[in-house]
């Protein structure tokens, strides 16, 4: 029955929005001091005073931070092409593949007592989880608005963070109805 894929989701780790306002911030930063370097005359804007370069005396030291500065925007390219983990829906289960590590958690349709859909507050502060667990639930997220709750019979919680969560929600109670004796 494993061979028939109902769903299908894969997140990116580049897609978290923290890891990339994170990056962004740091790679202006490097701008910004490339600039300073640059042009190293104290400047005084409205009440703050910026004072001279403080390494004039080492030639070319701003073009570590230009460099720099470019790494971070490649880095933040390249991550949009890895992914975090892969959700999977199959007729009797639910699997969860992570890229970077090398489990895979399984979550048996057939054991799936409750499903809930929640709102996730500030969704661009969270930090990428796969399989960490926070107060008896176990959490995997890269990026999504949504949440889904999966409790199973044996009062194990998953929360899976995504976008499509009607979709999945839908997609399992359908399953259930349908495998029902």
């Amino acid at each position: 029955m494993n061979k028939y894929l109902l769903y299908e989701e894969k997140q990116y780790i580049g897609q978290n929005r923290l890891g990339q306002m994170l990056r962004l911030t740091f790679a202006m930063l490097c701008f910004l001091a490339y600039y300073w370097s640059e042009n190293p005359k104290p400047i005084k804007i409205i009440i703050v005073k910026i004072g001279s370069y403080p390494i004039q005396h080492i030639p070319h030291s701003g073009t570590i931070f230009f460099w720099l500065g470019c790494f971070i925007l490649l880095l933040s390219v390249v991550l949009n092409f890895i992914y975090h983990f892969h959700l999977q829906i199959f007729p009797d289960k639910v699997l969860i593949k992570g890229q970077l590590t090398s489990r895979e958690v399984e979550i048996p349709i057939k054991e799936i007592k409750q499903i809930k859909i929640k709102n996730i507050r500030y969704p661009f502060l969270r930090n990428i989880r796969f399989n960490l667990r926070i107060k008896n639930k176990r959490h995997f997220y890269t990026s999504g608005d949504k949440l889904v709750e999966i409790e199973l019979l044996s009062g194990e919680k998953y929360a899976i963070g995504t976008s499509n969560a009607r979709w999945i929600k839908n997609i399992i109670l359908e399953i259930k109805k349908n495998t029902r004796p």
